[in-house]
């Protein structure tokens, strides 16, 4: 059985280490972390990824699109052109830049 004043003076130490050394996390501001993003940049960055995912797979959708299902891509595609249209060029150049397969009409349409 082990001496209770022994343990007693283990804790104690032990409380006074906890208290002796507070734990502190600094975050350095950095543009390449998300965890350092502040909350309504981080807002603004998912926000645009979002924008950027639904045109990429709008214009994926494109290729196996029927005429009608076709016009109401492009009609949204512009829409959001409207809104943002940097995005909306720039996912338009990288998909057809990473698919040279896209047909001349679709090019030509966007």
């Amino acid at each position: 059985m082990k001496d209770s004043s022994c343990m007693k003076v283990h804790q104690d130490s032990a409380r006074r280490d906890k208290w002796s050394h507070p734990t502190t996390i600094l975050l350095h501001k950095s543009q390449s972390s998300q965890a350092t993003l502040m909350p309504q940049e981080h807002r603004m960055f998912t926000a645009e990824a979002y924008s950027a995912a639904t045109c990429f797979k709008m214009l994926q959708d494109m290729n196996s699109a029927d005429p009608f299902h076709l016009k109401y891509i492009i009609k949204k595609i512009k829409n959001m052109a409207h809104g943002s249209p940097k995005l909306v060029m720039e996912t338009i150049h990288d998909y057809v830049r990473d698919n040279p397969e896209i047909s001349s009409r679709h090019k030509f349409r966007l």
